[in-house]
């Protein structure tokens, strides 16, 4: 005799009434894991599809090229320009990515940003993880603290950059890592991998690989009154190797570049920078306004955590304490460089995330002002999301894909709405989760909607039509004409462009070139036959 089946509609509700059992269940670092591979996913079609700034993405590939045509390692130059900028450490991964994936290498090598950012994330989960243990259904967890690093709003953007930011950053942590173990539970072995570290900090962008570290550890040790094992990180065995290593490095450098490029390097991008910035120059309370735009969506919550602590009067455990003087140690000491920028701040993210994570263990998360914390986020993302996806329905000719911006929309309302219901239970950690799996499925979206905006970002485009026009007329010379930062477009047109001024261009026109130019700049070349890409037109002279 058959058994007849429990309704549908039961076996339906009791498996939502239990969201996803099987992750739940999962350890942190089975959770960790499918976290990264996740965002891996998500970044995967910008990785694809995505066109690269000229700022900066393009003029390191064409530095690696060119270094890499030239058999030049140590040092760079761009178009025949001496750049002295950044250490080599990154261009060397960029090289070595090229022969590993070949033509595909540009595709591949945010990577190099992507994979440091989730070695940053492991480091600082396990670091955590070690120190405090806490019920995963009721109160943050590392895993939390880590979704929370990876989505916040300065952090994936860099994830996905070809910047030697996050790799200077992950050399830092595993440095700070290095300083914990040693101090706690020393081995031989550390003695050599922390200053290793500090180095690989230096050579992956400068002098604030090795400052950082230096300033944070030494505070560490004044402030917890444990000065007499200075000697044992900063003493003769750590500035032997960095001295070794440093020696090596610029001796290279002046065999290569000259006694002139040593200087530019050595004193130019350093003391320069620091002291009296010719570049990126700012106030010294520029990075408060920075931090709050940074960690979005989770400024609020972390800066709710942070005030709580400090209005209780919390006593620090030993982690939280090194934790809270790097992020003051480093404030300082980036507010007192004179250059700057948001992006230098990234060191510190770790940090100031899983600070802020710690603190909220002990913090009633039935509390009105947390829930405001991510209530405002969730709302704008519901009120954002409404927005977006009637405007993509209702405007005729809305740029760019109709359906994936309205989906877009769907997708960033469905997360603050499921969001919103979760702080109303208090649920804290679950509001958290919706809205960065919002975030996340809304960065693989956006992915495919890159090749719509491609050309009003980079310059692949515009390089193929100068190049098939260049192989039409039969030229081979190239010139740009106030078009910002045209060098790394060597890359896509395998030969120099050439910056060409006002005066020079209409004085002395190069004629039989192909002139690369904005679009509102053809109104001087009225009877030119034009193609336009973009804002960018190509014209042959």
């Amino acid at each position: 005799m058959k058994v007849p089946l429990p309704p549908l509609r039961f076996r339906l509700s009791k498996f939502f009434s239990s969201p996803i059992p099987f992750f739940r269940n999962l350890p942190d670092g089975c959770k960790a894991t499918l976290l990264y591979l996740a965002v891996w996913v998500a970044f995967l079609p910008l990785l694809l599809l995505r066109d690269f700034s000229p700022g900066n993405e393009l003029r390191y590939f064409s530095l690696a090229e060119d270094a890499l045509r030239e058999k030049t390692f140590f040092t760079f130059d761009l178009n025949g320009v001496a750049y002295a900028d950044k250490p080599p450490l990154f261009f060397w991964l960029l090289i070595a990515w090229k022969l590993v994936f070949g033509p595909h290498y540009m595709q591949a090598a945010p990577l190099l940003s992507l994979l440091p950012a989730f070695g940053i994330a492991e480091i600082m989960r396990r670091w955590l993880r070690d120190e405090i243990q806490v019920d995963g259904k009721q109160c943050f967890t590392g895993f939390d603290a880590t979704l929370i690093l990876l989505t916040s709003g300065l952090y994936i953007a860099l994830s996905g950059f070809v910047r030697m930011d996050m790799l200077m950053c992950f050399f830092i942590t595993l440095a700070f890592r290095t300083f914990w173990l040693q101090l706690h539970r020393p081995t031989r072995m550390r003695r050599y991998t922390f200053p290793l570290f500090v180095f690989l900090a230096l050579f992956s962008k400068g002098p604030i690989g090795l400052l950082l570290p230096f300033v944070a550890t030494t505070a560490y040790l004044v402030s917890s009154k444990q000065m007499r094992t200075f000697r044992v990180f900063w003493g003769w065995r750590t500035w032997l190797l960095l001295g070794l290593c440093c020696t090596a490095w610029f001796l290279s450098v002046y065999n290569e570049g000259g006694l002139e490029y040593l200087r530019n390097l050595l004193f130019h991008q350093t003391f320069d920078r620091a002291v009296d910035s010719f570049h990126h120059k700012e106030p010294f309370w520029f990075y408060l306004k920075g931090v709050w735009y940074g960690f979005a969506p989770w400024s609020l919550l972390l800066a709710a955590s942070f005030c709580f602590a400090l209005r209780r009067r919390f006593a620090l455990q030993d982690f939280e304490r090194f934790f809270a003087v790097i992020v003051i140690s480093g404030f300082i000491l980036f507010s007192a460089i004179s250059s700057k920028i948001d992006i230098y701040l990234l060191p510190l993210y770790p940090f100031i995330v899983f600070l802020g994570i710690s603190f909220l263990q002990r913090y009633d998360l039935k509390s009105r002002l947390f829930a405001l914390t991510l209530r405002i986020p969730a709302g704008l993302f519901l009120l954002g999301g409404i927005c977006l996806a009637v405007l993509s329905v209702a405007v005729p000719d809305f740029p760019f894909w109709r359906f994936p911006l309205f989906l877009l929309g769907c997708i960033l309302a469905s997360s603050g709405l499921l969001s919103l219901f979760a702080v109303r239970n208090f649920r804290l950690p679950a509001a958290v989760r919706r809205l960065a799996a919002g975030m996340l499925l809304a960065l693989f979206l956006i992915g495919f909607i890159t090749p719509a905006v491609n050309d009003y970002i980079g310059y692949a485009h515009l390089a193929a039509v100068a190049r098939e026009t260049a192989r039409t007329e039969g030229i081979a010379t190239f010139y740009a004409w106030n078009v910002p930062r045209p060098e790394g477009m060597d890359v896509f047109l395998t030969k120099p462009i050439r910056k060409i001024s006002t005066e020079e261009l209409f004085c002395n026109p190069p004629h039989g070139s192909v002139l690369l130019l904005k679009k509102s700049d053809l109104t001087a070349f009225p009877e030119y036959k034009a193609s336009i890409i973009g804002r960018y037109a190509v014209i042959v002279i």
